[in-house]
């Protein structure tokens, strides 16, 4: 079974590819490719994952990197309460590091015939994830049934023209108490 699905969307010259993996919500990846003759640009305050009853907005992570390890220390936490703290680390840094080792979407302007791709994410809720966005939004999402309608939005500039590409998605909600583990991101 595929774990991955890919859609893709074009306009003004621009080719704007959304890979999203439904077991790991920090792999997405982003492709753009600018078939147009005029640079683009892009900062992760552009790319937004969005409920659509306006319940949150988040955001792409600025420092993808950055954020991994974050993630990877925190969850690394919980090791040290675990009956075999090797193993659980051993286990935390072999899923970390396909995701460390994976290049990140650089958010930089794309010249006339460029393509840029590279990994995203947003700041979702997970088991480890204790900054105060993921929890605002894990009590959104706790109050909801088990699905949410939501759509990733590229905004992307070419002079002073904002070109706009949605991509619709669902998050799957699990209902548990303890955590809320998600299979975040799906296309519709």
């Amino acid at each position: 079974m595929n774990s991955t699905r890919i859609t893709e969307r074009r306009s003004s010259g621009i080719i704007v590819t959304l890979n999203l993996a439904k077991t790991n919500v920090m792999k997405n990846q982003l492709s753009i490719t600018n078939a147009s003759d005029e640079i683009i640009v892009a900062s992760s305050q552009d790319i937004i994952l969005r409920a659509h009853d306006s319940l949150f907005s988040l955001n792409a992570v600025a420092d993808f990197r950055s954020y991994v390890i974050l993630r990877r220390a925190e969850a690394n936490k919980t090791c040290l309460e675990s009956t075999v703290p090797a193993i659980c680390s051993d286990s935390i840094s072999s899923y970390f590091k396909k995701v460390l080792d994976a290049p990140a979407f650089n958010f930089t302007a794309i010249n006339p015939g460029e393509k840029r791709n590279g990994m995203i994410a947003f700041n979702l809720p997970d088991p480890f994830n204790e900054s105060q966005e993921a929890q605002r939004i894990s009590e959104i999402l706790k109050s909801k049934s088990n699905t949410m309608d939501a759509e990733i939005i590229v905004q992307l500039r070419k002079g002073s023209e904002k070109i706009v590409f949605s991509f619709p998605v669902t998050i799957d909600i699990f209902t548990d108490n303890e955590y809320l583990p998600m299979r975040i991101l799906r296309f519709y």
